[in-house]
């Protein structure tokens, strides 16, 4: 995966958001086949699973006009249906997305399964596993999304052959930790530098680890490790924020606040709250959570990454970030239970439902509108949305 810097500075200059606006008419109603091919020269360039292939996915948009979306598990289960008709069972992938979101689009799919008790989709979980055989890759952030993604799947099917993966993949990040900087995961095996993302999934594997392993004090010594390193790395800002990444003199070199960075460190933090039970985790997952909800929205307070080019366009890379920080911020609601979170949560359901959606349930990148393309990482990240929205039951 490209960091989320570099992706923005090798298009920033290309893009232009008239082009984004003149696309519209030809993405909305289905994804051709040279958009897809495109997509996937460009995935297989940083490291697209091993048995990706084209695949052009046939969107039957009648099947979601007749059905009904008047309440808010109605819209879910309609766009549901997109998401699986742009999934590709023959390989066990969403051919529109890269190898790592895979596995945020996978998560969508658990945590659906879970929060709504429906089983119409259980059966992508398996289905990926056993057509993706090999999730080491040469970057350590992917890792990390797959073995939390294996370890959720665990944990909602008992299934012991994903925690046996898990574990397998955590294993192999563990070779990317040593002494620069005084520790940390490097972003990639080419040790190109070191970031929050991959050590904050490092960490929250660590955690989920030690929470379904009896008897456990490696992972957690590894969690209590990490966490010290994060804490001192110079990756918090002093407004609570995390900041993108460390440059190679191990100071701070890129300062976006990049939405999935805040929410997966707010996971994080509300697991080593639960285990703990010390009090100073869920204050500083609250502290991320409010200044986020300040800094990255719009004018109209709906979530968007800040730090997307000036002209409004954000990259691949950014496709399904918010959905990562909205299931950070369902998570810690979950435990504190503070109504602003979940106002906040509602506000941009409402924006997504009225501003970035399509005819036919697709859901878009800009979730305070205008609706222009949609993707499975799109989709995914607003489903996330909506599905925190449940949670109010």
């Amino acid at each position: 995966m490209l960091k989320a810097s570099e992706s923005e500075n090798k298009n920033a200059k290309n893009k232009e958001d008239e082009s984004r606006k003149s696309s519209f008419k030809n993405v909305l109603r289905k994804i051709t086949v040279s958009v897809l091919i495109s997509a996937l020269l460009a995935a297989s360039a940083i490291g697209i699973g091993p048995t990706a292939n084209p695949y052009v996915p046939t969107i039957n948009t009648a099947i979601v006009k007749d059905m009904p979306t008047k309440t808010l598990n109605q819209k879910i289960n309609a766009s549901m249906v997109i998401l699986q008709q742009l999934y590709n069972k023959e390989n066990g992938q969403w051919s529109d997305a890269k190898w790592w979101q895979n596995a945020n689009i996978l998560e969508t799919v658990i945590n659906y399964t879970s929060i709504t008790g429906s089983k119409r989709y259980a059966w992508m979980i398996n289905n990926t596993f056993i057509k993706n055989t090999n999730f080491i890759n040469e970057y350590y952030d992917d890792e990390g999304w797959w073995a939390l993604t294996w370890l959720k799947a665990y944990q909602l099917t008992g299934n012991n052959a994903y925690l046996a993966t898990s574990k397998s993949i955590f294993e192999d990040m563990t070779k990317g930790w040593d002494k620069t900087c005084g520790g940390g995961v490097w972003w990639d095996k080419a040790h190109t530098g070191k970031n929050a993302i991959t050590n904050e999934l490092f960490l929250r594997v660590a955690l989920t680890l030690h929470q379904v392993t009896p008897g456990d004090k490696k992972y957690l010594n590894w969690a209590y490790k990490e966490y010290n390193w994060l804490m001192g790395s110079g990756l918090v800002s002093n407004s609570g924020l995390i900041n993108d990444s460390l440059g190679k003199n191990c100071r701070v070199s890129n300062t976006e606040h990049w939405t999935y960075t805040q929410g997966e460190m707010m996971a994080t933090l509300v697991e080593f709250e639960k285990i703990t039970g010390n009090n100073k985790y869920m204050i500083q997952a609250q502290t991320i959570a409010n200044a986020n909800n300040k800094y990255n929205v719009d004018k109209n307070g709906v979530l968007y990454d800040k730090t997307c080019p000036v002209n409004n366009i954000c990259y691949t890379d950014m496709e399904g970030f918010k959905g990562t920080y909205i299931n950070g911020l369902r998570d810690l609601y979950m435990e504190d239970k503070n109504k602003a979170y979940l106002v906040f949560i509602d506000k941009n359901i409402k924006a997504i439902w009225l501003k970035d959606r399509s005819n036919f349930a697709e859901l878009g990148l800009y979730w305070d509108g205008p609706f222009t393309e949609f993707n499975s990482a799109t989709q995914s990240a607003a489903i996330n949305a909506m599905l925190a929205g449940e949670l109010r039951k």
